[in-house]
């Protein structure tokens, strides 16, 4: 993995937590898009390719809190939002007043509206941006990516969003989740509804290709 780097200019350092099926292809793609960006997993298999795109490997989670003003979170459960952001040894706890929290993970809105009103409170920020689209979107950098939060927390992140989608500003913390429930539970009945309808064609001996 590569060498620490010196970043010039005044683009925001970016933190990127979580490198799995979503994650990775998200951390590849503000890496090409030459933001200074620190990734972490706690596989270290899982931020080669980042790091070979231009990351910089971290060791630890405090590490991306130490150098990052925005620290994305791609991880699979509440639970692990939670602790990694408010825990003893969490954001909050380690972070500095003006860093956002974007969280990209599919969890409840009251998860992020809890961290919301956290950070808040130590003069952090938080977005909901969950993410739609599955693994090969997020390789190609073409993600849906709704999001919830304030004007100017959404502008600041609005580049890095950019260079893993398109991003949509839905209102307040907690909508970009609804947004995403909202999206799958449509998805589902649409293919409930496909299927009830092959049954249709199926009793007339029509194959699935002709219906296709």
């Amino acid at each position: 993995m590569s060498a620490d780097t010196t970043y010039k200019g005044n683009a925001p350092r970016l933190g990127f937590v979580g490198l799995g099926d979503m994650g990775r292809g998200m951390g590849i793609n503000l890496a090409k898009a030459k933001f200074p960006l620190k990734v972490y997993d706690l596989r270290p298999e899982a931020m080669v390719e980042p790091v070979d795109a231009g990351a910089i490997a971290a060791k630890n989670v405090r590490e991306i809190i130490e150098f990052a003003d925005i620290i994305h979170l791609c991880l699979v459960y509440d639970e692990q939002i939670l602790n990694i952001v408010l825990g003893e040894d969490g954001i909050i706890a380690r972070g500095r007043p003006g860093q956002i929290i974007v969280i990209h993970s599919t969890v409840l809105p009251a998860v992020v509206e809890q961290c919301a009103q956290a950070a808040r409170a130590v003069g952090m920020d938080v977005l909901d941006a969950a993410v739609s689209g599955g693994s090969p979107r997020s390789l190609a950098g073409t993600l849906t990516i709704m999001v919830g939060g304030t004007d100017d927390a959404f502008e600041r992140c609005k580049p890095g969003l950019d260079a893993m989608g398109t991003s949509f500003h839905v209102g307040d913390v907690g909508t970009g989740q609804a947004m995403k429930l909202t999206n799958n539970v449509m998805g589902i009945c649409n293919r409930l509804i496909y299927l009830e309808a092959l049954k249709i064609a199926e009793a007339y001996d029509i194959d699935e290709k002709t219906m296709n």
